[in-house]
């Protein structure tokens, strides 16, 4: 498993509020989503090497997933980040089953309060520590 946190930085000079984001992985020449809600760490069959990780079609995820999971800052309101302020979630990882990870990144859209859309990604860079 690979650990991290993840930050967003509000950069516009409005309010913006995150409405889907995904985690992607680097396939080849192709960026492939691999967010897969149904399929969660407690399910019994999730590191079974038998089967495919990847069984549930991909999908985004939602506002709420963002408003539950980015609340380790105290300026993010029902998914609303002001400007120049960072939403936080402390935790975030991704898993693999082998020792290298392929390229993978976060993507997040976002509107604001005039229904203007915005889009925003970073790569995640996975670095081994070894203890």
């Amino acid at each position: 498993m690979w650990y991290y946190q993840t930050e967003i930085l509000n950069q516009h000079h409005k309010p913006l509020q995150i409405t889907e984001f995904g985690f992607y992985v680097l396939e080849g020449k192709t960026w492939k989503l691999r967010t897969h809600i149904k399929r969660h760490m407690e399910h019994e069959d999730y590191f079974n090497p038998n089967l495919d990780p990847f069984e549930s079609m991909p999908q985004l995820y939602t506002i709420k997933n963002f408003i539950e999971w980015y609340d380790d800052s105290d300026d993010v309101e029902d998914g609303w980040i002001q400007p120049g302020h960072v939403a936080v979630c402390k935790i975030n990882w991704h898993g693999s089953a082998f020792k290298s990870v392929p390229r993978a990144k976060w993507s997040y859209w976002a509107k604001d309060h005039d229904g203007n859309k915005f889009y925003g990604e970073a790569e995640i860079i996975s670095v081994p520590i070894t203890r």
